[in-house]
């Protein structure tokens, strides 16, 4: 049984254990002095208000962006020292349902694609991409994209790709909205080559539809996503259920026309 430890806020006993006690390497015991309900009543009641919040965002982001801050912490990150500490912080049990609550709230998904979006955030990913690191990154991912490609059907051909515009009427599949304006018309694999599933049907006619690829565009969006998903998770299930409905009906076309 493990030991017991009081609270120094609510003065009740309680296991000193992480799923009472908040982890703190200062002290002794690897616990924080107050039990976790004491400290989120604090947080609630202090750190989550707006006016809190905005000045700690504020004074992160005048932290990050100071020269030599993103060099030093990409150093670091790089050590076996920081990666074997990570991983075990991942590999927290609280740590990772906590992990899980907070990315399947509609409000983190909502406030992860605006970060993503940010011309801050696209910035940094033009600059980490230049690094030996990023570039190593890149070429890696490539050469498992190709390596899961041909091991997968790869037919599709000019003539499909005409066939599906003529179908789509050369707008994207999902938003309607046609080249132009910074945009152009991309083949997607609806299905991610990345997918593991054993009937990923590869780069196929039953498998390519035409998305809107520039700013904002719904093939930048999607990425590897699973479709389902990443609809849901853009229109909400009911616009999502429509959309689904289209492709699905292209694609029975699809397998009709080669029939013939």
């Amino acid at each position: 049984m493990a030991d017991l430890k009081r609270c120094s806020k609510c003065k009740e006993e309680k296991p000193a254990t992480p799923e009472y006690f908040r982890r703190n390497k200062n002290n002794k015991d690897g616990l924080s002095h107050q039990c976790k309900a004491c400290f989120k009543a604090y947080e609630d009641k202090y750190i989550k208000r707006p006016e809190v919040r905005e000045k700690r965002i504020a004074y992160m982001n005048e932290y990050n962006y100071k020269p030599g801050t993103r060099d030093r912490h990409n150093e670091m990150a790089q050590t076996p020292e920081y990666k074997a500490k990570q991983r075990e912080l991942r590999q927290r049990p609280e740590q990772m349902a906590k992990d899980r609550a907070r990315k399947l709230t509609p409000e983190a998904r909502v406030r992860h694609r605006e970060l993503e979006q940010s011309p801050e955030a696209k910035a940094r990913r033009r600059e980490q991409r230049q690094t030996p690191h990023g570039r190593m990154k890149q070429r890696s991912k490539s050469l498992q994209r190709e390596a899961r490609k041909r091991g997968l059907p790869a037919d599709f051909t000019k003539a499909d790709f005409e066939r599906m515009m003529d179908y789509w009427g050369k707008c994207c599949a999902v938003c309607g909205r046609p080249a132009g304006e910074g945009l152009i018309i991309a083949a997607d694999h609806w299905i991610p080559l990345t997918d593991q599933r054993a009937d990923n049907p590869g780069t196929t006619i039953g498998n390519m539809v035409p998305l809107c690829h520039g700013q904002s565009g719904c093939n930048n969006q999607k990425r590897n996503a699973d479709p389902v998903v990443w609809l849901n998770g853009r229109y909400g299930e009911e616009s999502a259920s429509e959309i689904m409905e289209r492709i699905e009906a292209y694609f029975a076309w699809v397998q009709e026309a080669q029939q013939r």
